[in-house]
């Protein structure tokens, strides 16, 4: 190990950074610890770091690796939906998608349940968004996209969920579609609805809405 340099955190606190003099040491050092060893490590690490960096997009990557390294998938695309996110402000489009994608890799296999659901459900916004931005709205993954998100939307806690993915799905297709569903769904007051409480009716009254406007 040799020192690099001493830091400021964002709580002002002071820390040392050290690194591998060699790859090769650090990757020993890592394949010489036993699996359940590897997931606690990553795991206080990770924690460790949300603690100190929060959501600092320049962290929210490691902290992803970090929690998909000790199992916790969920938590996992969490971050790396944010880290996602954070590339699709920086407009590399095509970074997010690929981000998003990982992320949605990791839920494939996880139970399903409110906490994976609502995971899923914003990943595939921010991949739907990211694919719209680069290649355009008739694309069929944005479709695709939005079709299984309106699915899941109906499993997480809350209901306003469904209006930002009503809104995407009316947003993909030709131009000619585009219009039509726009002109409608502005007539609908789909974007006043929005600024409403959420109540029990909501997703049925949305759901009605869009039988309305398909």
């Amino acid at each position: 190990m040799r020192f690099v340099r001493e830091l400021e955190l964002p709580n002002r606190s002071l820390t040392l950074q050290y690194r591998f003099a060699h790859h090769m040491y650090q990757n020993a050092c890592f394949d010489a610890l036993r699996a359940t060893r590897k997931v606690a490590l990553s795991r206080a690490i990770a924690e460790r770091l949300v603690q100190r960096y929060g959501g600092q997009t320049d962290r929210l990557s490691d902290i992803a690796l970090l929690f998909e390294v000790a199992r916790d998938n969920i938590r996992a695309a969490e971050y790396w939906n944010l880290a996602a996110q954070a590339a699709g402000r920086l407009y590399a489009h095509d970074d997010s998608a690929r981000l998003a994608q990982r992320g949605l890799a990791l839920l494939a296999n996880e139970p399903s349940g409110t906490d994976r659901a609502a995971a899923e459900l914003g990943l595939l916004m921010t991949y739907a968004l990211a694919i719209k931005t680069s290649k355009g709205y008739a694309v069929s993954e944005v479709g695709r996209s939005y079709e299984r998100a309106r699915e899941l939307s109906r499993h997480v806690e809350d209901p306003s969920k469904l209006i930002p993915v009503l809104i995407g799905m009316s947003f993909s297709g030709t131009a000619a579609q585009l219009r039509d569903r726009v002109a409608r769904l502005d007539a609908a007051g789909v974007t006043e609805i929005a600024y409403q409480p959420a109540g029990p009716d909501i997703p049925g009254e949305l759901e009605r809405m869009w039988a309305a406007l398909a």
